[in-house]
């Protein structure tokens, strides 16, 4: 594990929760395949979303935009059947 560079546990959940939702098995099928960039796509457009969120309001609660992001990603984790390695 990298050594925590002075990162809060708060910053470190939310980094890791972005790597979560972007760093997807790739798909068993080609539409396992194609349903996976879709949810990547729409995981991305959330990650954004919570990022303009956390980055432009000065009294934002990460906390709060962890678990609403965290539930976003979750959602859509068993749409497509996950290639096995």
């Amino acid at each position: 594990m990298a050594e925590d560079r002075d990162l809060t546990p708060e910053v470190r959940e939310l980094l890791t929760v972005i790597r979560e939702g972007l760093d997807l098995p790739y798909g068993a099928t080609p539409d396992d395949h194609d349903k996976r960039l879709e949810i990547r796509q729409d995981n991305a457009t959330r990650i954004a979303s919570t990022l303009a969120y956390v980055l432009d309001s000065s009294h934002a609660d990460i906390a709060v935009a962890i678990r609403v992001l965290r539930e976003g990603i979750a959602e859509a984790a068993g749409a497509y059947v996950a290639r096995e390695e």
